[in-house]
C-alpha cells in the first residue's frame, strides 16, 4: 500500500476527474497496510483549507501507526504547491509529536497528468 506509484494509480482514477480538490488521509497499520481513508477536506478548483487536527482526528481514531495524505490537482499540473509544501511540513511535524508519521503526500494530476510524490523527492526529510 506505501508504495507511491500504486497509491497514485489508485487515487488517481478516484480523484483525477474531479474539478475540485479533494484531501484524503489513508490511515495505515503498522504492516503498512490500509487501516481506511477519510476524506479531509474538499475545497474549489484552487485549493482545499484544512489543519493538521482535521487529518490526525479520524487516523487516531482509527488506531493508525503511520498516514499518507492524498489530493489531487484539478488543473492536471502534479507540481506541489507553496501551500502544498506548508500542509505536509505541518502534518509531518504534527505526525511526529502524535506518534503517528506522514509516510507520504502524493498529489494526484487530473486528466492523466501524472503525481507527485513528496516522499520521493526528498522533500519530507528537508522540509
Amino acid at each position: 500500500m506505501c508504495d507511491a506509484s500504486s497509491v497514485a494509480a489508485f487515487y488517481g482514477e478516484r480523484l483525477g476527474s474531479l474539478e475540485h480538490e479533494v484531501v484524503i488521509a489513508v490511515a495505515i497499520d503498522g504492516q503498512h497496510r490500509a487501516l481506511g481513508e477519510f476524506e479531509v477536506a474538499r475545497g474549489g478548483r484552487h485549493g482545499a483549507a484544512l489543519t493538521a487536527a482535521d487529518v490526525f482526528r479520524p487516523a487516531i481514531r482509527a488506531a493508525a501507526s503511520a498516514l499518507i495524505l492524498v489530493h489531487n490537482h484539478p488543473s492536471g499540473d502534479p507540481s506541489p504547491s507553496s501551500e502544498d509544501i506548508h500542509l505536509t511540513k505541518a502534518i509531518r511535524n504534527a505526525g511526529i509529536v502524535v506518534g503517528v508519521p506522514l509516510l507520504d503526500h502524493i498529489i494526484v494530476a487530473a486528466r492523466g497528468g501524472g503525481y507527485v510524490s513528496l516522499c520521493e523527492h526528498g522533500a519530507l526529510g528537508t522540509l
